[in-house]
């Protein structure tokens, strides 16, 4: 089986077309202004009927939520329009529809987001949320965050759920974090774009994609993602459990920051993750051509032992770094703070093609918990960077990476390709292809430091590798 995605193909693989409609395939509301019966009894809410407007200037937030209050088990569904509000909570059995050209717009009063987010599922179950656009007013926040006064949380927050699904949403603008799922479980993101500007910090600041804390077993996808910040990220906090069983797939993400990441913040155990039929590229609606500065970054830094991670079938058109992975005991960001390191196991990249990389690929453990085992599995990554002879000669800065642990602090590294340091391995390669097109390179593909268990016969007998 042949499926083609932005352009390339991906074989023994079906992914859906991307597709951000209302999703009324169960019902036909699409001429529904008011309260009904849809096929088969089930109960139709309007918050017109609750006196809403939908005009776009008066305050709708109570009316939507005597809707949702009064609609569980039922579907409440939003008609076209634009409805100021301020956060909403849906309740367990919640079934939300927004309609094509339905828009819920956040306020810019402070006072009215009294939630952690626009839509704030909060300690509740058996939620479906579908259709329409959710706008976070992003920039009039952004610019009271510079100023240094408080700024509300995400579009969409899902926390202490479960059997929560979000499905062909458009979510934009958000204040900070835009699709926040926090010590959930169960919980499918399918189709869901996410647009924020590409802008450096502290532009549109702290607005990752999608951000999966101390969760277990969800979905993401199909996504469409571009953003000032991550694209997906999954953290673990104090106290809050670890992440365990997160797929996420057939997504295309673009952005400033990271494009798929674990951490930085990795406080409690990471394990099964996929990262798999993807695409990540340069930004393409606002900023054209920005790139993530580390295309994959997965990190433990703050004792977190993370395992099992699979990145399957994945291209990335332009990065800076292809491919990041740390281990290290604490750092000065987020939180300045010393521990004991923790692992990073079991890690499997596979059928990875990066096509234009301006950065090296670092896999760094730390000296008293070196990192592996790694496979490195029909890797093919071309720089464009360039390099000289000095720079094969070249060090890190060993403080500014303990600080900040990120491929955007490390500068020119001394291999073009990979750069490996206190990695226990085994580091197992199977054709793995690395080229330059860059003008000048006088770097070797691979460099081995303080890393004996590196096997380098899948880097092909005429690779250039230094051990040092």
């Amino acid at each position: 089986m042949l499926a083609v995605v932005c352009g390339f193909a991906f074989v023994g693989v079906t992914l859906p077309a991307p597709a951000f409609g209302s999703g009324l395939a169960d019902a036909d509301m699409s001429s529904t202004r008011h309260g009904s019966t849809a096929p088969g009894h089930r109960r139709v809410c309007s918050p017109l009927d609750h006196g809403a407007t939908g005009d776009g200037t008066t305050l709708d937030t109570a009316a939507l939520q005597e809707t949702i209050d009064s609609c569980v088990g039922g579907l409440v569904v939003v008609p076209r329009g634009t409805y100021s509000t301020g956060t909403i909570y849906p309740r367990s059995g919640s079934r939300i529809r927004l309609l094509a050209g339905a828009v819920l717009t956040g306020t810019t009063r402070r006072a009215d987001w009294t939630g952690k987010a626009l839509v704030d599922v909060d300690h509740v179950s058996d939620v479906s949320i579908e259709g329409g656009v959710f706008d976070g007013a992003g920039p009039f926040w952004w610019e009271e965050f510079k100023a240094g006064r408080s700024r509300p949380g995400n579009v969409v927050r899902v926390a202490d759920s479960r059997n929560v699904t979000i499905r062909r949403v458009t979510l934009r603008n958000s204040p900070s974090w835009t699709l926040h799922i926090l010590r959930s479980d169960h919980v499918v993101a399918d189709h869901v774009r996410i647009r924020n500007p590409v802008v450096a910090y502290p532009e549109a600041a702290n607005t990752d994609g999608i951000d999966i804390v101390s969760s277990r077993d969800v979905e993401i996808a199909n996504c469409d993602v571009e953003t000032a910040d991550d694209g997906i990220a999954i953290k673990t906090k104090v106290g809050m459990g670890p992440v365990s069983g997160v797929d996420v797939h057939g997504c295309t993400l673009a952005g400033w920051a990271h494009g798929f990441t674990i951490g930085l913040e990795t406080w409690e155990d990471v394990s099964d993750v996929v990262f798999r039929d993807s695409v990540i590229r340069a930004s393409r609606y606002s900023n054209p051509g920005t790139t993530y500065f580390g295309a994959i970054a997965l990190v433990s830094m703050y004792g977190a032992d993370i395992n099992d991670v699979t990145i399957e079938r994945v291209r990335v058109e332009a990065t800076q770094s292809p491919l990041f992975l740390r281990v290290q005991g604490g750092g000065g960001y987020p939180s300045n703070t010393s521990v004991e390191p923790g692992s990073l196991n079991n890690v499997v990249i596979r059928n990875y093609t990066v096509l234009d990389a301006t950065r090296a690929s670092a896999i760094f453990g730390d000296p008293r918990s070196p990192l592996g085992p790694i496979t490195l599995d029909h890797v093919d990554i071309n720089s464009t960077e360039g390099g000289t002879a000095a720079d094969a000669d070249g060090t890190i800065n060993e403080a500014l990476l303990d600080y900040y642990p990120s491929p955007r602090i490390l500068g020119t590294l001394p291999a073009y390709g990979f750069y490996f340091r206190d990695v226990a391995g085994p580091v197992r390669t199977r054709h793995v292809r690395l080229t330059s097109t860059a003008d000048m390179e006088g770097r070797p593909q691979v460099v081995i430091e303080r890393a004996d268990g590196v096997d380098t016969t899948g880097f092909g007998r005429n690779a250039t590798i230094v051990h040092r």
